[in-house]
């Protein structure tokens, strides 16, 4: 194994464990049988569902390398802006929440300290699995999407019989990224169950304090709760949760919330 890849797999297991035994709560919502709590570790901040019975997922919305602490955190209705410092700069978060809807938006930007690469960064999607079958066993989960999914930034699975999610990152909100670090997008998202999700690419170029704030994550995750669709239902229930995420994108395009700061300009 790679140097790169024992630093990622290394704070993966570090992640994981602070989520389940040391993460502090910043705002909560039960949305019929879904909690959704944002949440913060020593390392990272997240969006957390949980179907109850074991069967939750995580969505890294920051990560730090080190330590991480959230400065401030704003709340208006089912809207946060967060601001943390972390080890590798001033990271700011934007997360809404559309209950009616079922879905979630979060998008992130440093405003890095020095110049930063991603070598230790693992992907931002972490089922979470408490004392019942081993993370990472079949039964703990099914990964849906296909690699064509994968590279328009999608990633459809389900969390045991409990239920489903469609996570969707705006792969062109990253431009600024990819044309700072000269990086490309085409392995970004995807992966193998359990470790999916969206891991910031490395580039021919590190990303410097010169780059000024930069996006790092601009997703929307739609859910949904129940057992896992039957095999003729998998891209009938994508094409629903991706449908929720467009209908909400569309409500809000344009809209400037109230805890806009000067780096989003």
């Amino acid at each position: 194994m790679r140097k790169d890849d024992l630093s990622s797999a290394f704070w993966r297991i570090v992640q994981i464990e602070e989520l389940l035994t040391d993460r502090h709560r910043l705002w909560s919502r039960q949305i019929e049988d879904t909690s959704v709590d944002v949440v913060f570790t020593r390392s990272g901040l997240w969006i957390v569902l949980d179907w109850g019975d074991h069967a939750s997922v995580a969505f890294r919305a920051a990560f730090s390398p080190g330590a991480l602490t959230v400065k401030t955190c704003c709340v208006e209705g089912e809207s946060l802006l967060i601001d943390a410092d972390t080890r590798i700069g001033r990271q700011v978060c934007e997360i809404r929440i559309s209950p009616a809807d079922d879905v979630l938006t979060f998008r992130t930007l440093v405003l890095p300290r020095a110049y930063l690469t991603f070598e230790a960064w693992s992907r931002d999607i972490v089922p979470l699995q408490v004392g019942a079958q081993p993370a990472g066993s079949r039964s703990d989960g099914q990964l849906y999407s296909s690699a064509d999914d994968h590279r328009t930034g999608q990633v459809h699975a389900s969390i045991r019989d409990r239920g489903a999610f469609l996570y969707v990152q705006e792969l062109s909100s990253l431009a600024a990224l990819c044309g700072a670090t000269r990086a490309t997008l085409a392995h970004a998202v995807g992966g193998e169950w359990p470790e999916i999700g969206f891991v910031p690419p490395r580039g021919r170029k590190a990303l410097s304090p010169g780059d000024g704030p930069t996006m790092l994550s601009h997703a929307h995750v739609a859910w949904t709760c129940g057992p896992p669709p039957e095999a003729g239902e998998i891209g009938e229930q994508q094409l629903a949760l991706l449908a929720a995420i467009c209908l909400e994108a569309g409500r809000v395009h344009g809209r400037r919330d109230v805890h806009s700061p000067d780096v989003w300009s």
